[in-house]
């Protein structure tokens, strides 16, 4: 464009909308390593910008990786500010614009994330009151909330939870309706913190959901949803994390059957519920109930279909070193499971890691087919091919 524009076709003249299209595409397929060329493009063809091109840069500088990319990006931010507040209507910040650099403070894991999001939703609702600015719509509720479950901290869950609480309820005026991804992320927050009652609280929301959804579908809770309360259970110190797991997989399944093909069970979600099993901490009869749940849980993967890979073996030989005490019985598992991730081709490094811990050394010996294990890391290499194929390390 630019050489025939050069030798005279002046309708070939790059514009404000061939500049945003190139520099959207370089964004998506070079990690926002050529912001120089949107600002190279604009100087040299004076070409005005507006909200659009720099909410554009904006993002390929967030993702350039380069150190102080929320900075800059609030800088811009803040020259979109003032020059619409002087008059310049095209430059107005939108939400795309605040979500941008809220979303930078939290991938760049600034320290002032709480203090930013915080300011930076206070001056989006300030340039609504007093010069005409776009009010903070549900994205930028949702980029605050996100914001505040990143940091992990019991003050920062409790302000997500008051958040969504204030949305539900409308108040104060103006505040957008919570949708599926806002329920979502406060669900996320809660998978951080150990105790029971963080699940308990995304349980509840998780029910609140399916209650929802009856009558907006838009609100049916979905794969995240349900496997996030399942997370959050493993990681608790809550004793019915096993149970709870099951539980869950069993109303994925329901859900399903009732229409909500959202809820679909998958790889991930299943190999979730196992972990949450494999870490039960209690007593034998606790812990024997756990391998009991985790045994069902095999058999509903193996009904629905559901490919394994070498996490759900892995986490398998796991279960049976935590779950079950040194035995024959113990023994017979661990071969049986492991030779079921050799068949399928699933030893990858989990598994053999899982191995030490779930056979004692002869059993290693016998299974692994070598000579000796003691004092010796087996790569994945010295396997034969057949066993690793199917692993995660070997894709």
């Amino acid at each position: 464009m630019e050489q025939d524009y050069k030798k005279g076709n002046k309708s070939a003249q790059p514009d404000r909308v061939s500049i945003n299209t190139l520099q959207t595409a370089l964004n998506r397929f070079s990690k926002g390593n050529n912001n120089t060329k949107q600002l190279r493009l604009e100087d040299e063809y004076d070409i005005p910008r507006n909200s659009l091109s720099q909410n554009i840069l904006m993002e390929g500088i967030i993702k350039s990786g380069i150190y102080d990319a929320p900075e800059q990006a609030l800088g811009i931010l803040t020259e979109m500010e003032k020059s619409f507040e002087n008059g310049q209507l095209d430059m107005k910040p939108d939400e795309c614009s605040y979500s941008a650099v809220i979303k930078a403070y939290v991938i760049y894991k600034r320290k002032n994330i709480e203090r930013k999001v915080e300011e930076l939703l206070g001056r989006m609702w300030n340039l609504y009151r007093y010069h005409e600015g776009n009010p903070p719509d549900i994205k930028v509720y949702n980029s605050v909330i996100n914001a505040y479950a990143s940091l992990k901290s019991y003050r920062t869950v409790k302000k997500a939870k008051q958040l969504l609480k204030k949305m539900e309820s409308g108040e104060p005026e103006g505040l957008p309706k919570p949708d599926l991804i806002t329920y979502n992320t406060v669900i996320k927050a809660m998978r951080h913190g150990k105790k029971e009652e963080g699940a308990v609280f995304a349980e509840n929301i998780l029910s609140r959901l399916e209650s929802l959804g009856k009558d907006n579908p838009d609100l049916l809770p979905d794969n995240y949803s349900y496997t996030s309360v399942i997370t959050a259970y493993g990681r608790s110190s809550s004793s019915k994390k096993a149970e709870k797991a099951l539980e869950i997989i069993q109303r994925m399944t329901e859900a399903q059957k009732n229409g909500n093909e959202a809820a679909v069970i998958t790889t991930y979600t299943f190999n979730v519920a196992l972990n949450s099993c494999a870490f039960v901490d209690g007593s034998v009869e606790e812990k024997s109930q756990a391998f009991e749940f985790a045994t069902i849980l095999d058999n509903l993967r193996v009904k629905s279909g559901e490919l394994v890979d070498s996490t759900w073996y892995g986490t398998m030989l796991r279960a049976c070193s935590i779950l079950i005490p040194p035995s024959e019985y113990r023994e017979n598992l661990v071969h049986l499971f492991f030779q079921k991730a050799c068949e399928q081709g699933c030893v990858g490094r989990l598994v053999l890691q899982q191995l030490k811990f779930a056979a004692n050394r002869e059993q290693q010996i016998r299974l692994l087919k070598k000579k000796s294990v003691e004092g010796e890391y087996v790569h994945l290499s010295e396997l034969p091919e057949e066993w690793t194929c199917n692993s995660r390390e070997w894709r």
